[in-house]
Parts: structure tokens; C-alpha cells; sequence
């Protein structure tokens, strides 16, 4: 193919990342391809989606950021996150929201911007949203040690379903969460940052009706 050594890496990387069947594997090899990119505009725009995605604290930097108590001092922000992060992630972290575009600064004060859309290629924001999840599906697995009953809410069921009937529940489900987003919407006196998750998986393989009648 007449590829000069960096370019042959570059391939052999791409195939690898093709091949990967863990998430960990995809990992390694896509920041491998972010060092050996030569598109320096494609690789910065791809490197940032993926660092705001793939780290859990820098949407809580974000709503901290514009806090009324906020005074340009990311140590501040620092000291208020559970589990603690540095001042120099806290750093980082505002950096990469100004330069994405999702919070800019209004005299001395920085503000949520509503131009918070980030365009890359799907493959990227897979990768990062499925670090994103399991970091804070880790997060709050610790919660149940870290808070006490009265500062969080845990719940689970296990129920059985029709293929319809979960189909069913992810409907209320998303309904709930856009109920849930324009409510957060109309929070003003923010006092806490809080994590809501919801989870709907499966427990055990799906059976086909030929296999209950037998």
C-alpha cells in the first residue's frame, strides 16, 4: 500500500480497534489513534468530546462553575465534589467546557450557555458514554457506604415482562426523564449537585413462547 511507518501504525491501530471486544481494549486503542491523527482540528475536536464524556466530574464542574458562591477559585470547586478531585482537574475541566463552548464567562462571572451541542463521530461518543456510565454506575454502587439513608435514594425491582411490556416501561421511563430535565430547568437556588440514574436491564435470557409451551 506504500505507507510511510506512521501511516502503517495508523492502519494497524484502526484494524486493532476494529477487532477490540472489550471496552478497555477499544480505549487503549482509540487514544492511540488520537496521538497518531495528523488532522490536528479533527483530533482536538474528537480528544475534548471524549475527555468531557469519558470523565464523570466534568458535568458537576459545570453546574458548579456558575454557583453564586463561585469566586474564580477552583479550589472551592474542588472541596465540594464527592468523591474529592483536584484543583488541577477542576482546571481542566472548566478549559475544556469554555472551549467546547457549554459555559462562557460574563464579566466576572461565568454562565451555562445553550450552545451545548457537540457533533463527532458516533464511534467517539460510544466509547465515552459507556466509560461514563460504568464510572458512575461505580459511583453509585460506593453511595450506599458513603451517605446515609436520609441523603440518597436507592431502589430496585425485579419483575417479569413481555417483550411489549418493556417496551412499555422504557416509554414511561423516558417520559419521567424529560419530566425530570425540565424540572431541573426551573432550579434556581441550586444546593447540591445530585446524580440520578436509571438502569432497566436483563436478568436472564429472553424465552420465546415455544419454549414456555414445552
Amino acid at each position: 500500500m506504500s505507507l510511510s511507518k506512521k501511516e502503517e501504525e495508523y492502519f494497524e491501530t484502526i484494524v486493532a480497534f476494529d477487532h477490540a471486544k472489550t471496552h478497555e481494549e477499544k480505549d487503549k486503542y482509540f487514544n492511540k489513534m488520537l496521538i497518531l491523527r495528523e488532522y490536528k482540528s479533527i483530533k482536538l475536536l474528537e480528544k475534548e468530546q471524549y475527555i468531557y464524556f469519558s470523565h464523570w466530574y466534568v458535568p458537576v464542574v459545570r453546574e458548579l462553575v456558575t454557583h453564586p458562591q463561585y469566586r474564580d477559585d477552583p479550589s472551592w470547586i474542588a472541596e465540594q465534589i464527592i468523591p474529592p478531585i483536584s484543583k488541577a482537574k477542576v482546571c481542566k475541566a472548566i478549559k475544556l467546557l469554555e472551549d467546547l463552548g457549554m459555559i462562557k464567562k460574563e464579566g466576572s462571572k461565568w454562565i451555562q450557555t445553550t450552545n451545548n451541542t457537540i457533533s463527532t463521530p458516533s464511534e467517539v461518543i460510544s466509547l465515552a458514554v459507556v466509560k461514563y456510565h460504568k464510572d458512575i454506575i461505580s459511583l453509585a454502587r460506593e453511595s450506599i457506604d458513603r451517605f446515609k439513608l436520609n441523603e440518597r435514594d436507592i431502589r430496585s425491582v425485579t419483575i417479569g415482562l413481555s417483550k411489549d411490556g418493556f417496551e412499555h416501561i422504557k416509554k414511561r421511563l423516558e417520559a419521567f426523564w424529560k419530566e425530570l430535565l425540565d424540572f431541573s430547568n426551573t432550579q434556581n437556588n441550586i444546593e447540591q449537585v445530585m446524580q440520578i440514574n436509571m438502569q432497566a436491564f436483563p436478568l436472564t435470557k429472553q424465552i420465546t413462547q415455544e419454549n414456555k409451551n414445552e
